[in-house]
């Protein structure tokens, strides 16, 4: 019997909500589940793949502090760190994590740059004690003709990649790596420096090992078309589109986060506050605004901290203007989420680039119209309920926000969105996933 195995070494580090990349392995794999396929996860330490269930990683990250902290863990510098520096950070109250946060945000980047320099040039990676928590778990045993599916963030880990061509060369069975975007190789600017220089030995190595790629819009693959004939790849593997599906995560009853005000109006930005997510025009439109004592309502963002927007950060909580304008949420869990989705005036999405755009996506889901960047793959979202404004153009920004406030113009759209938008399932995605595949 051919078996599919699906690959979960990201889900086992990963902390917080399923996003982005977390979100496509998870939604994939719990379906995959049902469908009897093998999971496995890579151990650094001990150099295998080890089988896993689906059932034991869920449980590891929904019980952080739980069962998943008793069990052995793997002693390496970096978890010495965090455990020195995060721990007592995470306890702290919201105003000391948000004044600290720029300081803890920093060293984290300096720790992981210098983690991996160490680890290029000692080859071996001598940081890590030879302690592993999964030494008790099976090895996964890769069958000719079975099929492996790579759906994380590889690049974190190149060793995985390797490791999966070496057995592949001995044993026959196929890869397909799935990439949501290739914007490391083509706008290096939007990250910092680390992530480029380990993602493009990933990019390079996997457009050879893989047989199949499966990619998340047209423009990542046109991307990826490109990236193989500049490699000059051969034989460049099947390339395919695969949609993603829009419907929310989970049905929590809405929680309020208390941070804001129930009957106050706001504008919905959704997305990691980092430089590609360009909320910066959010800034330069609500000052605009200012100059031209125009009134837009408040915008409200919600996302994980990310990198390179330190000075952004600073100016937003202390422009005495702004800081009560634009409010930064960097906590918020499902059921807040929800809530955010399902009160806010109208979306706002105004990142430099993507390989899909799901907050623009899941806004249409809710009912809400989204206005979104006119640039890459976001042209690609919506079936006519999306506006665009350039995301270098902030009095264009500031227009076309003020449109829709104006008169109440964006209740006509939403309504325009709740009665055309159909909403595509990840049932639907992932079926479409495992016919790609076969």
């Amino acid at each position: 019997m051919n078996n599919v195995w699906v690959d979960l070494t990201d889900m086992l580090v990963w902390r917080g909500h399923y996003t982005g990349v977390q979100r496509v392995t998870y939604e994939y794999a719990i379906r995959y589940e049902s469908a009897g396929a093998k999971f496995f996860a890579y151990d650094v330490i001990e150099e295998r793949f080890f089988e896993i269930s689906l059932r034991k990683v869920l449980s590891m990250h929904k019980n952080i502090s739980g069962t998943h902290a008793k069990t052995k863990r793997s002693i390496t510098l970096r978890r010495r760190i965090r455990k020195v520096i995060g721990r007592p950070y995470y306890q702290l109250d919201d105003a000391s994590k948000a004044l600290f946060q720029p300081y803890v945000y920093a060293l984290n980047h300096t720790v992981r740059s210098t983690i991996h320099l160490a680890k290029s040039l000692q080859g071996k990676n001598k940081l890590e004690e030879s302690i592993s928590e999964y030494a008790s778990y099976p090895t996964a045993a890769f069958k000719r003709a079975d099929t492996v599916i790579l759906l994380g963030a590889g690049w974190n880990e190149i060793k995985t990649l390797k490791s999966l061509s070496d057995l592949k060369a001995k044993n026959g069975f196929r890869i397909s790596q799935h990439i949501n975007d290739m914007l490391p190789v083509y706008q290096p600017h939007l990250f910092s420096d680390e992530l480029p220089r380990y993602f493009i030995p990933f990019a390079k190595l996997a457009v050879r090992v893989a047989d199949t790629i499966t990619v998340i819009s047209d423009a990542t693959k046109r991307d990826v078309e490109v990236f193989c004939k500049q490699q000059g790849v051969q034989n460049s593997p099947k390339i395919a589109v695969i949609r993603l599906g829009d419907n929310p995560l989970n049905d929590n009853i809405s929680k309020k986060p208390d941070a804001v005000v129930a009957s106050e109006k706001y504008i919905f930005a959704l997305g990691t506050f980092e430089i590609r997510k360009n909320y910066q025009i959010l800034y330069q439109a609500i000052k605009l605004a200012e100059l031209e004592q125009k009134e837009l309502p408040k915008i409200i963002i919600a996302g994980r901290s990310g990198w390179l927007t330190e000075d952004l950060r600073h100016v937003i909580t202390r422009d005495p203007f702004v800081k009560d304008r634009i409010i930064w949420l960097n906590n918020v869990d499902d059921a807040e989420l929800k809530w955010l989705f399902e009160n806010c005036m109208f979306t706002v999405f105004p990142s430099l680039a993507e390989g899909w755009g799901l907050p623009i996506v899941e806004s249409l889901s809710y009912g809400k119209m989204c206005l979104a960047s006119g640039v890459s793959s976001m042209l690609e979202i919506g079936q006519g309920n999306v506006d665009y404004f350039l995301p270098y153009d902030a009095r264009e920004c500031m227009e076309k926000l003020m449109y829709y406030v104006t008169d109440g113009r964006y209740l006509d759209k939403n309504s325009k969105v709740k009665s055309d938008y159909k909403m595509y399932s990840w049932d639907a995605s992932y079926e479409c996933f495992i016919a790609t595949i076969k």
